[in-house]
């Protein structure tokens, strides 16, 4: 017969059979396994430190409430690390500066770091096995920002509340791979000079948004197999709801250190009849949201062809006025006057080559007989009043064909074509004795920047062509709308 004896060893029961084992604690710092008789006092998990923040004692409140188990911390010497799951900072992941002993954190502990401003850049990380560490650059110039498609509805969500402090900033805070790579080899000790080792490449950024330029402004990376780091910028509107999203990403890799999910009572079997409904309802609306931003996107895609072929058209008629010399800008004053009502004429095309005159002869249907002899100038620079003098010619020219002078003489220039027309001086600037000295005969000087408000005003209704053409027909000096 055998006897069954209980063994008691050092005041614990011990085992009442051979297959029998206490349940498996994974062990942050060996990485294997610890029985869960050996320990006591534990808090329960996730375990979060605070470490930093001490001119934001409000975040630190709101902090200290994401988990049951937290802890606002000054340095990590103050904690044994293989005790805790996650830390919340606002600087660099190790502690200490790198040319002397640094005090790094452990590779099973997820990190969160909230980047504040300083004057220089610095280090979130830098893993001696990696070939470059991470860092933070500051005062990075970039208006345009670039959305992940990829991301998962609730970091999509938390991108788009952030969205509108990144477009305020004058400039942002970028993350990337610190520019100078280590030493291809390195040796291990000085009784092993021949010995040495080649790094791993640092871990890819993922960013949750990026620059046009495609530099994360807030972005995740894997600092260990165990362990993600999320960077956060300083001005994030609300950083708990991405600590909780973190949380919840880690649980499916993490379940035993980040137990349950934090967002539990949000599982159907969990809500009511109400909040079903009203899920139903999103639903519906999310649908019909997605098929008007498909129209809309279809009637995007059709108004920005419109507009290409508005633009192309208009850089050979309307804003030829303001931009072309030469025959260009002269078919272009052509069809002008023609819209307003005028019949013009291309008198240089009917006379023989080198018999040039003036360019245009108009007349208005509404006054039988007048005639207005129009020499037109597109020209880098300024316009000079010694044009005058070919006016001379045309009016004798015109008076022997006719037996009358022309009753009116226009000089439409467009100076300066290469400046925004805005930025352009008045025609003739300072020429004003020569501008009246035109006038007495009957000419004026017509700048094509009026000429294009013209037939603007009369396309939106503002005058008719019937004014539009009196107020020309009856210009004198410098025309100005």
């Amino acid at each position: 017969m055998f006897q069954v004896v209980r063994a008691v060893h050092q005041g614990r029961q011990g085992p009442q059979s051979s297959n029998m084992t206490s349940p498996a604690l994974w062990d942050p710092i060996k990485g294997g396994s610890m029985s869960e008789d050996r320990l006591i006092n534990t808090s329960p998990r996730p375990r979060v430190l605070i470490r930093g923040f001490s001119d934001r004692p409000d975040l630190v409140e709101k902090l200290l409430k994401v988990a049951e188990t937290t802890r606002h911390i000054k340095s990590l010497i103050e904690v044994r690390q293989a005790e805790w799951d996650v830390l919340i900072t606002d600087r660099g992941l190790p502690e200490g500066d790198r040319r002397q002993r640094q005090l790094e954190l452990h590779e099973h502990i997820h990190a969160i770091c909230i980047v504040g401003e300083t004057a220089s850049d610095w280090l979130i990380e830098d893993n001696d096995r990696w070939s470059r560490g991470i860092r933070i650059e500051f005062k990075h110039v970039c208006q345009e920002l670039r959305r992940q498609s990829d991301l998962i509805p609730a970091l999509r969500d938390l991108v788009r509340e952030l969205e509108p402090v990144l477009k305020a900033r004058p400039n942002h805070t970028i993350i990337q791979h610190t520019q100078t790579p280590k030493s291809s080899s390195i040796s291990f000790s000085s009784n092993s000079p021949g010995m040495s080792a080649s790094y791993d490449p640092p871990p890819p950024i993922d960013a949750f948004i990026e620059t046009a330029d495609g530099f994360a402004l807030a972005a995740r990376y894997r600092r260990s197999p165990s362990a993600e780091a999320w960077i956060l910028p300083n001005d994030t509107p609300d950083p708990i709801p991405w600590i909780r999203a973190a949380f919840g990403e880690w649980h499916s890799s993490a379940p035993d250190r980040f137990p349950g999910n934090p967002d539990w009572s949000r599982q159907p079997q969990w809500r009511t009849q109400r909040e079903q409904l009203a899920l139903a309802e999103l639903a519906k609306l999310a649908d019909a949201h997605a098929a008007a931003m498909e129209r809309f996107a279809q009637q995007q895609v059709s108004l920005r062809r419109e507009l290409a072929q508005a633009a192309a058209e208009a850089d050979q008629y309307e804003r030829a006025l303001l931009t072309q010399q030469s025959d260009v800008l002269v078919q272009a004053v052509y069809r002008a006057l023609q819209e307003i009502g005028f019949k013009a004429t291309d008198v240089d095309s009917q006379r023989p080559d080198g018999d040039h005159l003036e360019d245009l002869r108009v007349e208005d249907p509404d006054v039988p007989g007048w005639m207005c002899l129009v020499e037109v100038k597109g020209l880098s620079k300024g316009a000079q009043s010694g044009a005058f003098a070919q006016f001379i010619r045309h009016q004798l020219r015109y008076q022997k064909e006719t037996g009358q002078p022309a009753d009116r003489l226009w000089y439409i220039v467009n100076q300066f074509k290469d400046r925004d027309p805005g930025a352009r001086q008045p025609l003739l600037n300072g020429r004003d004795e020569d501008v009246h000295a035109f006038a007495s005969v009957n000419g004026a000087v017509i700048d094509t920047i009026h000429l294009f408000h013209l037939l603007s005003e009369v396309r939106c209704g503002m005058i008719s062509t019937a004014e539009a053409r009196t107020r020309l027909r009856e210009a004198s000096g410098r025309f100005e709308m």
